[in-house]
């Protein structure tokens, strides 16, 4: 259950990553409440701008997403 365990530790980190990740959440959730019929890849690229947000800040604090 160690796997568990690790997991479990990297998700209580993910608040500190989102709250980095200020400016491309809020353009991605603007995008998508924009959006009358949401349809795949719509906010493809507002999507992309914050999981890379997500991911730089992981690699600043040493953990992975």
């Amino acid at each position: 259950m160690d796997s568990v365990r690790k997991a479990q530790l990297r998700l209580k980190k993910f608040p500190q990553l989102a709250s980095e990740c200020g400016t491309p959440g809020a353009a991605y959730a603007k995008c998508v409440v924009v959006q009358e019929n949401l349809k795949h890849n719509a906010c493809l690229k507002e999507f992309n701008e914050l999981r890379n947000c997500i991911l730089r800040s992981a690699k600043k604090i040493g953990t992975r997403v």
